[in-house]
Parts: structure tokens; sequence; C-alpha cells
């Protein structure tokens, strides 16, 4: 049975900030550990008994880590070189348009069954499960829409212009949008 810690703290009047909390050791550890290969994700994949749901959320482990792999990368570049100008000039800008509450929603898994949350004395305990609640709620009604309306302009989008980037795209945002509403729900479970 996992287990996950939010931690909720208000920053100012209605703006609060909820973090879900990771364990020091097990951050070490996969930090440590050696990058992910396309021929463990095949074989992984392949393997018998394997659902198709749990098969794409090995696909997106794998992609998700190697991204995050890349992104340390980009971070520890020398000044002035050009990897440090990518990170500097479009990969923080592309990273502040993401919500708050969605790298907070991703970052709780569906696999999560206790959650503890933390929060300062002064709060209304169920204040702050509501704020939660709400904040679940609304991920998942609108990563719902999102991914409809992305279903729908696919097949025009790719027939404007044909580009394996574009595909990729489209797919990655598919899979984010599921992943965010199944988190979302989770969290929502959680707060009842």
């Amino acid at each position: 049975m996992s287990r996950a810690r939010i931690v909720v703290f208000p920053i100012k009047g209605r703006n609060w900030c909820f973090v879900r909390s990771f364990d020091s050791a097990s951050a070490h550890r996969s930090s440590s550990s050696p990058p992910p290969q396309l021929k463990d994700l095949w074989t992984t994949i392949t393997s018998d008994g394997r659902s198709v749901k749990d098969n794409a959320e090995t696909v997106s482990d794998f992609v998700a880590e190697k991204m995050s792999r890349a992104w340390s990368g980009l971070e520890k570049a020398p000044e002035g070189s050009f990897k440090s100008k990518l990170h500097r000039f479009l990969g923080v800008r592309l990273l502040s348009r993401v919500k708050p509450s969605e790298i907070f929603l991703k970052s709780v898994s569906e696999d999560v069954k206790k959650v503890e949350i933390t929060y300062p004395a002064s709060l209304n305990p169920r204040l702050v499960r509501r704020r939660l609640r709400h904040i679940a709620m609304r991920g998942s009604a609108d990563h719902k829409k999102y991914f409809m309306v992305q279903s729908l302009c696919f097949p025009p989008r790719q027939l404007l212009v044909f580009c394996h980037c574009r595909i990729y795209h489209s797919f990655g945002s598919y899979s984010e949008h599921i992943l965010i509403g199944e988190h979302s729900r989770a969290v929502n479970d959680f707060c009842y």
C-alpha cells in the first residue's frame, strides 16, 4: 500500500500551494539508477499478461524519465552554452505556462491508497479538504474537456501539416490529459 504526503500552505489570500512531498531516500535512489533503455521498455511491454493500460503507463513513465534526465542535463549546462540558453529562454518559459495545480495533480499517482495532509494549525481542516477537492474536481473536468477537444481536432490538424513532431505532440497531450484526469479523480477520492 503506497502512501503520500501532501503539504498545504497559504501564500496570500486565496492563493494556496499544494505540494506532494517525496521521500528523499527514494528520490536519491531513483536519480542514481541507470537510465532506462529502449530494450528494457520493449521487454516489459511484450511480456505476457499486461493490459493496454499498463503498457501505456509504462511508455509514459519511460518518456517522462527520459525527458526528466534531459531537462536536468540542460539545467546543469555551463553558463553561456547553447544548452544553457535553450533552458533559460525556451524551457523556463514553457514550464511557466503550466498551472501549479497540474503539476500537483500529476505528482499524485493512482496507486496511492493513503494520504496524509499536512497544513498549518491556523487553517480549518474542512476548508483544506474542500480546497483540495475543488482542485481535483476542476482538474478532472478541465482535462476531460481538453481531451475531447484535442480528439476532435486531431484529424484536421494532421491533414494540414503532416509532421512526426505534431503527431508525437498530439499523443503526448492525449496521455497527459488522461493521466491528470485519473490522478485528479484519485485525489478527489482521498478528500472524502
